[in-house]
């Protein structure tokens, strides 16, 4: 049985605030109780449930996705209140083709504005050289001298290329890092995961696969927590780590946008992981030196020299991945370079070991 009073958990700008309704009232009436409370006029206002727009003469109660406490989203502004402002509210959600800035340096077009998810607003930008990628509302600004006239919105049509502020040269196939991910993989399904400016293809069974699947498969390419990590994409509204992907509308080449969950600083985690590879790197070196020395004086046993080897290969391993995927400070990336040096030696070194077993017996 449903309640007599609904609490409606609304958004306008940066403001939150619960409005109670009677179930059985318009979205109408919804729209007269908001305007009284953020002063926002009720034939100004675009009242989104669940990611579509909702009509004045909609029952609240018979709405897909309304429920007590739902949360809905108000967009919206007055008229006189834009004749007043000479610049744009920096607040105020973008729209399809709006212009912005993005992370304070490049200039990009919206080109989607997705409300389905009820955390935050998430757009889709189109750079520079075409490319198109999600970002949250933190990275985009409006820009210093928007231009929206005629003319303007004439060149936006004939030219498919935004200019940028800078002009750096676009990345070659040579320039890019060549971590695990970052290519398609030859055959089979996969997912295209975006995450800053790097891009990461990963291989999925869609008929197997969970979303919390993906997750794994992420954290062993960054070399991150998987419960950090968060999945925006509008085909994983509702779903959660054990959510089959066949449940969901994810296919072949979906796009999924990876966020961390609030308080976790990638770089900051990177640094923290270094420090602790450099112990790693220096047990090893110690460990694979001591086994080559023990071989060479026959001192080391069958059974003894196995466990010790396969210590020291899985050792090998999780120090590869933490540098593969590790983000660390400029200052710190000849460090990890330094690393990625010394592991390779202990790879020698191993090899040197396998061969020293294979004479000795």
């Amino acid at each position: 049985m449903s309640a007599k009073v609904w609490v409606i958990k609304a958004r306008y700008a940066q403001r939150y605030e619960d409005i109670s309704v009677d179930p059985k009232s318009t979205w109408g009436a919804f729209k007269a109780k908001a305007q009284e409370i953020f002063g926002l006029k009720a034939e100004n206002q675009k009242v989104i449930c669940r990611g579509k727009k909702v009509e004045n003469d909609g029952i609240i109660g018979a709405t897909k996705g309304a429920r007590n406490k739902a949360r809905v989203m108000i967009i919206g502004t007055n008229s006189e209140d834009l004749k007043s402002k000479s610049i744009e509210d920096p607040n105020k959600p973008f729209k399809k083709g709006d212009p912005a800035v993005y992370k304070g340096e490049e200039a990009v077009i919206v080109v989607g504005a997705h409300f389905d998810d009820p955390e935050e607003i998430y757009y889709t930008i189109k750079r520079a050289d075409g490319s198109e990628r999600q970002t949250v509302p933190k990275y985009l600004k409006r820009p210093d001298n928007p231009s929206t006239g005629p003319a303007v919105q004439a060149e936006k049509k004939s030219s498919p290329k935004i200019k940028t502020t800078t002009s750096p040269e676009p990345p070659t196939d040579s320039k890019k890092p060549k971590t695990k991910g970052n290519q398609p993989p030859a055959q089979g399904e996969y997912v295209v995961v975006f995450q800053g400016k790097e891009t990461y293809y990963i291989p999925v069974a869609l008929e197997k696969d969970t979303v919390g699947s993906i997750k794994s498969k992420v954290q062993r390419i960054l070399g991150i927590p998987s419960s950090v990590i968060r999945l925006v994409s509008p085909k994983l509204t509702r779903a959660n780590d054990s959510t089959m992907l066949s449940a969901t509308k994810i296919r072949h080449k979906s796009k999924i946008m990876l966020l961390f969950k609030e308080g976790f600083h990638i770089v900051k985690y990177g640094e923290d992981m270094i420090r602790k590879t450099v112990k790693e790197v220096e047990e090893a070196e110690g460990l694979a030196n001591s086994m080559i020395k023990r071989l060479e004086h026959r001192a080391i046993g069958f059974a003894e020299g196995i466990q010790m080897l396969g210590r020291l290969k899985e050792s090998v391993s999780n120090i590869h991945r933490t540098l593969e995927g590790v983000t660390v400070k400029r200052a710190s990336e000849k460090m990890v370079e330094s690393l990625k040096g010394r592991l390779k030696d202990i790879r020698k070194l191993v090899k040197e070991i396998e061969q020293l077993r294979s004479e000795f017996g």
